[in-house]
């Protein structure tokens, strides 16, 4: 615990209370935390540092909003592009190239592999797609899937899943369906997430802990991806039946 504490944030639905012991700023119109720290900075004054350390600092806040925003098409553009700019030219040139620009390991692309040849319609607007078993260092490739998936020519709403090896399942979920309130369904498909919802798209996911009985391994794999899988379809088809509201 500390005290005083300071929540600087960019998803809306927070339940935290702001106290004489805190100070909160939650502000969902913006696509980045980065940019509402930024935007704090500016307020009062303070410029990043001119030696390395600034320069690391305001290139790692400068990919953030990027990174966030995807590319400014989620959130309050103007003010994401403008404090984006102002970290950037306080920043590291080569080194927001480089890092922008990074090199995907050969296991990513066998995971895509993967995951283009285990799709299935739920409908004509839902996607489901796995790859195999993967690490917890390899959860955020999955990421990359949906967002991919995501741009899927009539879907609208897309689940990339996979058993994490010694963890449990990973799931990442994006949706253009504005009648969907994401966080609600993730809950109520997985009992467990979070999502955050930017001009009509939401993105968000979970990530399940398992009994060690049914932890997957690499012995039990195949397994694993059956039982869960059927699990996982079936969840997603039963809230689909459900009536909306």
């Amino acid at each position: 615990s500390f005290n005083p504490v300071v929540v600087i944030d960019h998803h809306g639905g927070s339940d935290i209370k702001e106290t004489d012991e805190n100070w909160i700023w939650i502000d969902s119109s913006v696509g980045a935390s980065a940019t509402l720290v930024g935007e704090l900075m500016q307020a009062f004054e303070v410029e990043p540092q001119d030696d390395e350390e600034g320069q690391k600092i305001a290139t790692i806040g400068a990919l953030g909003i990027a990174s966030d925003t995807l590319n400014f098409t989620l959130g309050d553009s103007k003010r994401d592009r403008d404090i984006w700019s102002w970290l950037k030219d306080h920043g590291s040139a080569e080194d927001y190239r480089g890092l922008s620009n990074f090199d995907y390991p050969g296991r990513f692309y066998e995971l895509m592999r993967q995951a283009t040849t285990n799709l299935t319609k739920i409908s004509d607007t839902v996607l489901v797609v796995r790859t195999g078993i993967i690490t917890k260092d390899e959860v955020a490739f999955l990421s990359n899937f949906a967002d991919l998936f995501f741009r899927h020519e009539g879907i609208k709403t897309v689940f990339v899943w996979a058993p994490i090896k010694d963890v449990g399942l990973a799931i990442k979920v994006r949706t253009k369906d504005s009648s969907e309130n994401l966080i609600d369904m993730i809950i109520e498909i997985f009992g467990t997430g979070g999502a955050k919802s930017k001009k009509s798209i939401g993105a968000g996911g979970a990530t399940i802990t398992l009994p060690k009985v049914l932890v997957p391994t690499d012995d039990n794999a195949k397994k694993a991806i059956a039982f869960f899988g059927q699990c996982m379809q079936k969840k997603i088809k039963d809230y689909l039946g459900h009536p909306k509201e």
